[in-house]
């Protein structure tokens, strides 16, 4: 009885590792398979993931031949930084419909870089693109801080 017992026992083991290996074989190629059946029924699709950001407080975007905001309040003493996202060159031109008032001018502003002044006075400063004067135009708004 101890014999059958152990062979019994070597059975069970054998069996075991045999359904083992046939369950990994059959994951494996089934795995596969599936994949070349689903092959037909899926397509992959890229999609364009569009990051938008907003501007600082004292920032103007310039993306899309637009100033993004188009008015900027800020306080007297506050450094104001124009970005350019577009893929294209401006200006930031102060004055109204094409006509430069003289106070500032940036040059031409390459696509990725940036514009900074500083305005020291209160005031109202519009400002346009001066390649696009009629249709890219924006205003800083200057006031003076609050006295604490």
């Amino acid at each position: 009885m101890r014999i059958r017992i152990q062979s019994l026992n070597w059975s069970l083991i054998a069996l075991s590792g045999l359904a083992f290996i046939i369950t990994g074989l059959m994951y494996c190629g089934g795995e596969e398979q599936a994949e070349q059946q689903a092959e037909g029924y899926l397509e992959e699709t890229p999609v364009d993931t569009v990051v938008t950001a907003t501007p600082l407080p004292n920032e103007v975007f310039i993306e899309s031949n637009a100033f993004i905001p188009e008015s900027l309040s800020v306080f007297s003493g506050t450094e104001v930084h124009w970005i350019n996202f577009d893929d294209i060159p401006h200006t930031v031109t102060s004055g109204e419909g094409g006509v430069h008032d003289s106070i500032f001018a940036s040059g031409v502003i390459e696509p990725n870089d940036t514009f900074s002044l500083q305005f020291l006075e209160d005031g109202i400063f519009p400002y346009y693109d001066s390649y696009r004067p009629d249709t890219l135009n924006g205003v800083v708004v200057v006031e003076e801080p609050p006295v604490q």
